[in-house]
């Protein structure tokens, strides 16, 4: 008899856990991959920005879209994202 014939006689209920838990995280890794790979596509990062996106601050509550941030400013939305767009160049210059 085979060693797993033996934990499967012994053990059936952990031996299906693992393999439940083995397929999860080979599901996440995967995942985790295949994220990897489509936004480490330089044109997937540098998207053209658009009225719904929002900015991203950690620890606030409601996020504004660009352009509730622009109508909030009384400011047209392009002057918005030129300033974005600025805000973006100068911090990678920063690296």
């Amino acid at each position: 008899m085979t060693a797993f014939a033996r934990l499967w006689r012994a053990h059936r209920w952990l031996v299906v856990a693992f393999c439940l838990a083995s397929l999860l995280a080979l599901g996440f890794g995967a995942r985790s991959v295949l994220s990897w790979v489509y936004w480490s596509d330089p044109a997937r990062r540098d998207a053209t920005l658009e009225g719904w996106m929002t900015r991203l601050e950690p620890g606030e509550g409601r996020r504004l879209t660009l352009a509730g941030i622009a109508e909030a400013r009384g400011v047209p939305l392009a002057e918005v994202e030129e300033a974005l767009i600025a805000a973006i160049l100068a911090a990678r210059e920063g690296r």
